[in-house]
């Protein structure tokens, strides 16, 4: 991309934005017990990186070249946190309910399928991480591997809306929708520059 070319950095506007208005949601809503906490703050945290490192696709070098670091390790220390995040999320969850299955995914009915999305975005994820610490083996199909992150992130945001906690006010279901849309949108603007 030549220099004329570039985009500016004016869509992080939804970014900076966006996540501090998740943050306030959680004061909203009380935590019962501190399990909840743990699991909220820590969902909350995980869905902020991955929307961040997803969102920040679209601006490589730009975001290279205003921090001064290779885009690459930017997107790493988000998914760096994501992970610790949905560790957090995934282990308090089975802490509360004594048990494995919350990593099973639920496949009842289409609703519960996508309410409990979270269980299969989780191993989409496995699998993304795999082949982006793989790719060298795995050659350049990795990339179109790489793209059901995207897949991924549809199914953490329907379960932010359908179970979330910390999304249930009217108000504030807006902004998974919103995070779900502008993903939705950088994945078409991703997928139309590769041509």
């Amino acid at each position: 991309m030549r220099k004329s070319e570039r985009r500016p950095l004016g869509g992080w506007w939804l970014a900076v934005v966006t996540v501090p208005m998740a943050w306030g949601l959680l004061a909203l809503d009380p935590f019962p017990t501190w399990t909840r906490a743990v699991m909220r703050t820590a969902a909350l945290l995980g869905y902020s990186a991955l929307f961040l490192a997803g969102l920040a696709s679209l601006w490589m070098r730009e975001l290279a070249q205003r921090f001064g670091r290779p885009f690459i390790r930017l997107h790493h220390t988000l998914i760096i946190i994501a992970w610790a995040s949905m560790g957090f999320h995934v282990g308090s969850a089975i802490w509360e309910t004594a048990s494995l299955s919350v990593l099973v995914p639920d496949f009842s009915s289409p609703l519960m399928f996508f309410t409990l999305g979270g269980r299969p975005a989780l191993w989409l994820f496995l699998l993304v991480t795999l082949v982006a610490v793989y790719r060298a083996r795995i050659g350049r199909v990795w990339k179109r591997w790489h793209l059901l992150s995207y897949l991924a992130f549809v199914l953490v945001s329907l379960h932010a809306l359908l179970l979330g906690a910390s999304f249930q006010h009217p108000a504030a279901r807006l902004l998974p929708a919103t995070w779900l849309a502008a993903m939705l949108l950088a994945f078409v603007l991703r997928r139309r520059a590769s041509r």
